[in-house]
Parts: C-alpha cells; structure tokens; sequence
C-alpha cells in the first residue's frame, strides 16, 4: 500500500526512492524509541540503549526494508510515545495522535498487531497501577476503537484490491492451504 502511495502521489518509481522513504520512517522511529526510553529510564540508559539499537545487525537489515517494517516501527513506537505523553500530560489530543498511529500500525504490519497492543497496554498499566482503573479500561477502549478501524480498513482494502469479498475469502483459505500443506509447500510436515 506504501508503495502504491508513493507511486500515485509523489510519482517515486524506483527502488532507491522506495528505500530511501524506508529509512527516513526508519531513522524518525528512533526519536520515538529515544524518548520512550528518556521518560522511563532517564537520558544516559537512553543514549546506551539507542546506540546499541542502532548497531544491532537486526535494525539494520530492515532500516532500508521497502517493505513494512520502517513503517511498523514508526507508528507503532509513535503510537506508544504519543500515549506515554498523553497520560502524563492528561491531554486527548496526544491520546488522539496515539490512536492515529495505532490505526496505521495496524496497516504497517501485521507483526505490530500483537507488539504495539502490548506495549500500549503495559504503559497504561504502568500509569495507573491497577487493573481495575476505570480510566484504564476507558483509555485501552478508545485505543482499541482505533485498531480495529484499521483492521477493518485492511481488511477493505485487501478485499478491493483482490476484486472483492469472494475473492479475498478465497486468497484467506489460500494462505492457510500455502502455508501449512504438504502439497503446496512440498515440505514433508512428518
């Protein structure tokens, strides 16, 4: 979908373009993953952490990804950076921001469906103290109102794409039948 953004709007055709998009999504996430770390570690811890981050082979194979990565990052550490400010701040439109960039962590990737859940989640957790906060409960609601919006819009968007509802049912059971038969993977599961 990136790809075809950049494509329709900025008139970018070439891998290069693409890669360089990638790693400015990239580099812009550790801003986000830096002041996440300040706020609940202090800046020294941060400055170690970032450094390390930034020369793990794992960061650097996907910094350049055309692919989702860059932007799962992005939005996804935006989105936790943006709630740890909201809640600190006591302002909705910091926990607006945060649920935007949740809702395009959702059409990232879908590695980040479950990580950046979870993080919001714990940092929620973290600032109230309890499980039973109705302003937790209301806080992780209003997140969640967010998620599934882009879920549903993925989900519309892979159906239009694929010419329809019939069709992006059928590619579903496809993807299971790819990936866990011995016909189709020709990999002997026994």
């Amino acid at each position: 979908l990136m790809n075809g953004v950049l494509r329709t709007l900025f008139r970018m055709d070439n891998l290069v373009q693409f890669r360089f998009v990638a790693m400015a999504f990239s580099f812009c996430s550790l801003f986000f993953i830096y002041q996440l770390l300040v706020f609940y570690w202090g800046r020294q811890t941060a400055q170690m952490a970032l450094a390390l981050w930034v020369v793990n082979p794992f960061w650097i194979q996907h910094a350049d990804y055309s692919h989702h990565a860059p932007y799962g990052a992005f939005f996804g550490f935006g989105s936790v950076y943006f709630l740890v400010r909201a809640l600190r701040a006591e302002r909705r439109g910091l926990l607006l921001a945060s649920g935007a960039f949740l809702f395009f962590t959702v059409l990232s990737s879908y590695d980040y469906w479950f990580f950046a859940p979870l993080l919001l989640a714990m940092a929620t957790l973290a600032h109230y103290r309890r499980l039973t906060s109705g302003a937790l409960i209301r806080t992780l609601a209003f997140l969640a109102a967010f998620a599934i919006a882009g879920l549903l819009f993925k989900i519309a968007t892979n159906a239009w794409g694929l010419g329809g509802i019939q069709a992006w049912l059928h590619d579903i059971r496809f993807q299971f039948a790819e990936r866990g038969t011995d016909k189709i993977t020709r990999t002997s599961y026994g």
